[in-house]
């Protein structure tokens, strides 16, 4: 798949290796169906935004679809846990390092971690 970190610069880019979280998720069994969108560079360089994530898609419309129950992101600083407080979805940041963030483009690799948000059901 792309990794544009939501630039449009880098459109068609593709890393040499699959992410960590991908590779664990398609080892037990996943069906990766696509990945979730993000304002530019987590939203470092845009000054309306609101710590780089969109209430309204990506990350927490996944955790709203009837057929997935589960969605997944990487953070730094509050990419998932923010949404998920605001749209009444449980938002889960892994320590980081516990994770591997390998095949994703972080903003800090000493910061940066992966995630999920899932409906409570």
């Amino acid at each position: 798949m792309e990794a544009t970190a939501g630039s449009t610069i880098l459109l068609g880019a593709k890393l040499g290796v699959e992410s960590g979280v991908a590779r664990k998720l398609r080892a037990a069994g996943a069906i990766i169906l696509g990945k979730t969108n993000l304002s530019e560079f987590s939203g470092l360089r845009t000054p309306k935004g609101i710590g780089g994530w969109s209430p309204r898609g990506g990350l927490i419309i996944g955790a709203y679809c009837e057929n997935m129950k589960t969605s997944g992101s990487s953070k730094r600083d509050g990419s998932i846990t923010s949404p998920a407080g605001r749209e009444a979805v449980i938002g889960s940041k892994s320590t980081v390092g516990l994770v591997p963030i390998e095949g994703t483009i972080p903003v800090s690799i000493t910061q940066d971690s992966a995630g999920l948000s899932r409906q409570n059901c």
